[in-house]
């Protein structure tokens, strides 16, 4: 190969078929070819004229692209290159343009091959180009191509210090290889050259070093080489030139029988790790002298060793015979392996071994044994082995029996694994002596029994797995010497209980599993000893934690006053699994002494009620599992703190009156770390209507739960409702029970016999009486709901259908022109009061809603009317008779009888129809009567000072203000009034005024017993004793004040349209002086209407119109 080097160019010739025309060429191609070093090549010879010839003329191309002639054009050195034949390898890179080119001749055995030309890349601008012919793809750190070459498809992934090439189809032939000119600034993770790992799978290895391969890539050489699934046998020629290489793993070979490549293996003087896996290996001498320091021959099918097989290779110190079909060994396999540390027999069909055999490893380490078919195992196998340190002999089917001290006297010894080799029985010797014994594991070994010393003297002992044995009991002071022990496996065994101080000695267990055998009973001290437990596993056994679980003397004394559980000796547990038990209630000790505890699993057990005492779990976020358990009724009635998590999903869920208080409490995080409750597909397991249906989606009118008797009444049947106690009874219980002492706060009854009196019903807000055949109602008490469906009433009364919601669907109601007052009240009451008022009906069948009142009585009021004129006409002749007889004189007879108020004449223009006095205390009270007078029917006009006086003016003036501007002033006298000092005021005012106009404009409603208040003055008590008043308690009293305050001017009016003119300012007593004497009749009338009298105090008093109390 001829090789120029010259700044950054490197030049291999090769044959060309163009020339270039610049004259700069020739200069190029003058110090070209005096530099030129012609050597020789162990491949390929370039010493012929032609070849010297193709050399000069592709230099004279690639000149004349870098140095174009001013007058000629640019020459393409890509198509130039394309259009020649080519004989050896020329790389270059020009500065001028940065361009990269490749060309590339297979020579071999003296013979010219075929040319390929790619153009590698474009450096000058930064942008990696991929090679021509492949398709490249960046990796996460690296670069992976897959490229179509002559020989067939090739794909290669590089990553930094690794490359690995995966052939496809056909030879892996080197010099089809695109070059990596630019290794370092094409692509990802560019070839150290200094490579880790070098991997060549399912490739036929052309007889050629894999150097070649990887120079063209950028490396050089590789310490690891993996040949996977080869093609071809491996020989001394692919691996010369790897001189660096250390690690060779010959793998995935096809089924034909193999040799170890001991040829190939001479080019490698460095190696020191040999792998040869999935073979046909056949070995019948012992292997040659090597330099190894490990050796796998594994799943090779090897059959049989040759004696002293490894005998010349005194440094090996990792042996791997495993997956094998070995089913003897020799006593001398292993001599001269005195350096060996690590040996791997598993996985073969081994079912005895001479005692002999590890004699001349004296510094093993390292044994595997398992999966083989051992029936025994000699104590002289293992005997002065002071260096090894692990022993696997697990899953050994031929049923393995231990010598006595087998495994004894191993100073060194920290792992034992005998799981699953059914030994049935243990030496108690079998491990005396090994004191540095870290990991002992008996799993599956089908023990029936322990022997008491078993684990004497093994004081460093942290892992002890017993698990999956037939184990019914456990020797006391079996762990006595196992201070340091960390975690205890004892699952899957017949363990039916834990007696007293079973676990003594172990002050250090950290984890502790009896999952899956047959405990029924844990003794209250059982776990004395082992106060450092985190983590303790009791699930799939029998454990009900019942009083037996739970009573015993431990002679603590137990702030709850109940005896303390198991549990109570463990302050630092964790984790605690009762899962798969027949646990029914949580233990006080769980909630408030296990204050670590950070999950509690429950679930799969029979707790049945879950109450808010339950939920106060000290340990702070803890959560537990009580998932799959008989819980139907969660009673959260009562406070909860702490902020442990429930898991409640999968439960038969009673839908009663609990339900909602649950489902807030599901629906509704805690706030604040508060106790959460978490079921999210909770469904209804009872009562059967609403079996399946989402907990979260039932009404509360579906809930109830039913009421014992007591508190439930006798004849009573009682169901307590989310927000109500429901009774329904025969006749009316002598006592109603408290709603209040269930959580609600009120009645709803159902009578099957109603009594004459309902007017006493402590706590009833809905009362039942549908369907008794009622005519006449009961006396009711205010305020309850009432059910009158499907009765027999005609009417209700006005003061039930006031004070009461009804529902009267059903009932046969009078709508005649008799009871026209009672169809327009129940019109009036409309939806606000009924319930169903479109659903009553009259006795004919019509809807009350339908009914005109005002047709109702067109017959009867037609006979009223014509008696009416009759009579009106007759009194229109008396009274005009009178009027030409008497003149002026028959008005004021007329109001003299008190047939009208005079006072309604003059008093039109007034503001208000009354003023409203009271003291400060009766504020409610006459509020109640103000909004009573101001609403309709009565729609009076009423001046109420903390309305309608302005703010900030003089309150005398006010008052004589409200007083001027109202026809009447209604006083609301009550012992507060009496103590109120501008009501006593307001009461003069008014009564000033009404004796300066001589009308009665005052009005008094007497609150209580007032009149036998001492404090009542002569003032009032002569007023009281003139005038008529009215009593707050009367059953009318509003009809009547409303009535006595309306304006009445009818017949007043009629008598001045017919009266001759009066006297300008008429006298309320007599005429005055102008006028004419009246005749002795008027006079007569005059005295009859008004008798007036001096008091004591000189006040005139009109005795006619008292009267007494309405």
């Amino acid at each position: 190969m001829l090789v120029h080097n010259q700044g950054d160019a490197e030049y291999v010739t090769s044959a060309p078929r163009h020339a270039s025309r610049a004259p700069v060429v020739y200069i190029f191609i003058a110090q070209t070819i005096s530099r030129l070093d012609f050597g020789n090549n162990g491949d390929t010879e370039i010493a012929s004229a032609r070849a010297m010839a193709t050399a000069l003329v592709v230099l004279l191309a690639v000149a004349a692209a870098a140095s174009p002639a001013p007058s000629a054009p640019p020459l393409d050195v890509t198509t130039l290159l394309e259009d020649m034949t080519y004989e050896v390898t020329m790389t270059t890179l020009l500065p001028e343009n940065d361009t990269v080119v490749e060309i590339s001749t297979i020579a071999a055995d003296d013979n010219i091959g075929s040319t390929s030309v790619s153009l590698a890349g474009q450096r000058g601008d930064g942008e990696w180009r991929c090679p021509r012919g492949c398709e490249c793809a960046a990796l996460a750190e690296g670069t992976s191509y897959n490229c179509s070459l002559p020989s067939g498809v090739l794909a290669f992934d590089e990553y930094g210090d690794g490359i690995t090439f995966k052939c496809q189809s056909g030879v892996f032939r080197c010099a089809e290889l695109p070059l990596a000119a630019s290794a370092g600034r094409l692509g990802r993770g560019a070839l150290q050259p200094a490579l880790g790992s070098v991997t060549l799978r399912g490739c036929a290895l052309p007889a050629e070093p894999v150097t070649c391969a990887l120079s063209r890539r950028g490396g050089r050489n590789t310490t690891k080489l993996i040949v996977q699934a080869p093609r071809t046998p491996l020989d001394p020629v692919h691996l010369r030139g790897l001189e660096n290489l250390e690690m060779l793993r010959i793998t995935d070979l096809e089924g034909a029988p193999t040799e170890l490549p001991l040829r190939a293996l001479g080019a490698v003087p460095r190696l020191r790790q040999l792998m040869l896996n999935e073979a046909q290996l056949q070995l019948h001498e012992p292997l040659p002298a090597l330099p190894l320091l490990a050796l796998e021959l594994a799943a090779d099918s090897l059959a049989a060793l040759p004696p002293q097989a490894f005998r010349a290779l005194p440094t090996l110190r990792r042996l791997g015979l495993w997956a094998n079909a070995l089913a003897d060994l020799p006593e001398d396999t292993f001599e001269g392996l005195e350096e060996l540390r690590e040996l791997s027999l598993s996985q073969n069909r081994l079912t005895s071994l001479p005692g002999a055999l590890l004699k001349r490893t004296p510094r093993l380490e390292r044994l595997d044994l398992y999966a083989n078919r051992l029936r025994t195992l000699p104590a002289a196998l293992l005997a002065g082995l002071r260096h090894l340190v692990q022993v696997r002999l697990m899953d050994n089917a031929g049923g393995l029996t231990l010598e006595p001290r087998a495994f004894a006297e191993l100073p060194a010894l920290r792992e034992l694994d005998l799981s699953r080799s059914a030994l049935h029985e243990v030496p108690g010797d079998a491990m005396a002596g090994a004191r540095e014994l870290r990991v002992l594991r008996l799993a599956g070994c089908k023990l029936r029994r322990l022997p008491p010393a078993l684990l004497a003297g093994l004081a460093r002992l942290e892992t002890l797995d017993l698990s999956g044995n037939l184990l019914a009991d456990l020797p006391r002071g079996l762990f006595s010497d196992l201070q340091n022990l960390n975690e205890l496996n004892l699952d899957d065994n017949m363990l039916t209980t834990l007696p007293s101080s079973c676990f003594l000695g172990l002050r250090n267990m950290d984890t502790l599993s009896l999952n899956r055998n047959r405990l029924a009973e844990i003794a209250v001290d059982a776990f004395v000893g082992v106060r450092q437990l985190q983590r303790l596993s009791l699930s799939h056994n029998l454990l009900a934690l019942g009083a037996s679980e739970r009573d015993g003397e431990s002679g603590e004394y137990n702030p709850l006053g109940t005896p303390p559980s198991a549990f109570s000796a463990l302050p630092s547990l964790r984790r605690l699994d009762l899962s798969h038990n027949r646990v029914a209630a949580l233990l006080d000790d769980w909630r408030l002494v296990l204050v670590s505890l950070q999950r509690l699993d429950l679930s799969w057990n029979t707790i049945a009620l879950l109450d808010y005492t339950n939920l106060n779990f000290l340990s702070s976020g803890v959560t537990v599992d009580l998932r799959h358990n008989n819980i139907s009724t969660v009673l959260l009635l009562g406070p909860t703190d702490g902020s442990a998590v429930f898991l409640l999903d999968d439960n038969p869920f009673q839908c009663d009156c609990h339900t909602p208080a649950l489902r807030q409490a599901l629906a509704t995080p805690a706030q604040g770390g508060g106790v959460q409750l978490v079921a999210p597909a909770a469904l209804c397991a009872a009562p059967s209507e609403l079996a399946g249906r989402p907990l979260l989606d039932v009404p509360d009118d579906r809930l109830a739960c039913p009421l014992p008797a007591p508190p439930c009444p006798r004849g009573c049947t009682c169901l307590l409702l989310p927000r109500a106690l429901r009774l329904d009874c025969g006749p009316l219980p002598a006592r109603l029970p408290d709603p209040t002492t269930h959580g609600v706060d009120h009645i709803e009854l159902r009578l099957r016999d109603a009594p004459s009196d309902l007017s006493s019903l402590p706590g009833v807000r809905a009362l039942d009486l549908a369907r008794l055949n009622l005519t006449q109602l009961p006396a009711i008490a205010p305020g309850v709901e009432v059910d009158l469906t499907g009765n027999r009433l005609s009417r209700v009364p006005a003061e039930l259908l006031a004070h009461n919601k009804l529902r009267l669907a059903g009932n046969p109601l009078a709508c005649d022109c008799e009871h026209v007052a009672d169809v327009l009240a129940l019109q009036r009451a409309g939806d606000s009061r009924l319930q169903n008022y479109g659903a009553l009906r009259c006795a004919d069948g019509s809807a009350l809603i339908d009914v005109h009142t005002d047709k109702l009585c067109l017959e009867r009021n037609a006979i009223v009317l014509a008696v009416t004129l009759l009579i009106v006409a007759f009194a229109v002749v008396w009274f005009c008779y009178l009027l030409h007889r008497l003149g002026h004189g028959v008005p004021y007879w007329v109001l003299g009888c008190g047939c009208c108020s005079p006072e309604d004449e003059d008093d039109l223009g007034k503001k208000y129809h009354a003023f409203v006095s009271f003291a400060h205390e009766d504020t409610a009270l006459a509020e109640e009567m103000v909004a009573a007078l101001e609403a309709p029917p009565h729609s009076l006009r009423l001046c109420v000072h903390y309305r309608d006086w302005t703010l900030g003016d003089w309150i005398p003036e006010q008052i004589a203000t409200s007083v001027e501007s109202s026809r009447r002033t209604v006083i609301v006298l009550s012992r507060a009034f009496l103590s109120s000092y501008w009501g006593l005021i307001e009461f003069r005012e008014a009564h000033r005024r009404a004796m300066t106009d001589g009308k009665a404009r005052v009005m008094a409603v007497l609150v209580g017993d007032v009149l036998q208040d001492p404090r009542l003055g002569d003032e009032l008590r002569t007023y009281l004793a003139t005038t008529t008043y009215l009593h707050r308690d009367d059953v009318r009293f509003l009809p009547k004040l409303a009535s006595a305050l309306r304006p009445r001017r009818s017949l007043l009016q009629a008598l001045r349209r017919t009266a001759r003119p009066a006297p300008t300012s008429p006298a309320p007593l007599a005429p005055t002086s102008h006028a004419p004497p009246a005749p002795p009749a008027v006079d007569k009338l005059i005295g009859i209407a008004l008798e007036g009298k001096l008091t004591q105090e000189g006040k005139l008093i009109n005795a006619a119109f008292t009267a007494p109390s309405l």
